[in-house]
C-alpha cells in the first residue's frame, strides 16, 4: 500500500496498556463506592443525571472536543488541507449541541464518551501479545454499542438506571459489581501486562 505523502502512526495515543487499565479502574470504582457506601445519595444522582444541565454540558465539551482532537489525528486525504476548519467547527459545534440538543444532554453526552473512551482502549491493547488484552477489548465493545444506544435514545438511561434506583439493595449490588470490576482492571493493569 502507498503511503506516499503520508505519515503511518502506529498508535494514536502512546499511552500504555497497563496505565489505561488503572485509570479506567479508577473512574469504573469511583461510583462503584459512592454506590456501596452513600446509596441514597447516589441513587438521587442517578435520577437527576438526565435533566443536569451542567453535567451535559461538561460531558458534550469533553466529547466533542475529544472528537475534535481525534478527527485532527486521522489521516483524511483530500480533506488535509481543510483539517484547520476544525479550530472553528468544533466551539461552533459544541455551542450548537448544548443550546439545541439540550433535551437529555447529560445522557446523550456520556453515550459520545462512551463511544470515544474505547478508542484509548484498543489503541493500547492492540499491540499487546498476552491474551488477557482480549477482557478490555469486550469491554470496549460492550462501551460502544452502550455509547450508541444512549446516543441514539438517551431515554434508555432512565429505563436502564431505574431498578437501581428503587431499591437500595439492588444498587449496592450494582456498587459492589463496578468495584469488582475495577478491581479485575487494576489487577490486569498491575499484573497481566
Amino acid at each position: 500500500m502507498p503511503t506516499t505523502g503520508y505519515q503511518l502512526h502506529p498508535m494514536t495515543y502512546s499511552i500504555p496498556l497497563p496505565t489505561v487499565l488503572m485509570i479506567l479502574a479508577l473512574l469504573i470504582g469511583g461510583p462503584g463506592i459512592v454506590a456501596v457506601a452513600r446509596t441514597a445519595r447516589f441513587q438521587k444522582a442517578l435520577l437527576d443525571f438526565p435533566r443536569n444541565r451542567i453535567a451535559g454540558i461538561i460531558l458534550a465539551a469533553v466529547a466533542l472536543s475529544w472528537a475534535g482532537w481525534l478527527i485532527n489525528q486521522m489521516q483524511v486525504g483530500f480533506l488535509e488541507p481543510y483539517k484547520w476548519t476544525l479550530y472553528l467547527l468544533t466551539p461552533l459545534t459544541i455551542y450548537l449541541v448544548i443550546f439545541y440538543l439540550d433535551e437529555l444532554l447529560a445522557p446523550r453526552a456520556l453515550g459520545g464518551l462512551l463511544l470515544i473512551v474505547p478508542t484509548v482502549v484498543l489503541d493500547a491493547a492492540r499491540w499487546q501479545d498476552s491474551t488477557f488484552r482480549y477482557i478490555p477489548i469486550l469491554f470496549a465493545y460492550l462501551w460502544i454499542i452502550l455509547g450508541i444506544l444512549l446516543v441514539l435514545a438517551p431515554y434508555k438511561f432512565r429505563r436502564w438506571s431505574n431498578p437501581i434506583t428503587q431499591s437500595e439493595r439492588k444498587c449496592r449490588w450494582w456498587g459492589w459489581a463496578q468495584l469488582v470490576t475495577a478491581v479485575l482492571f487494576a489487577a490486569l493493569g498491575l499484573f497481566a501486562f
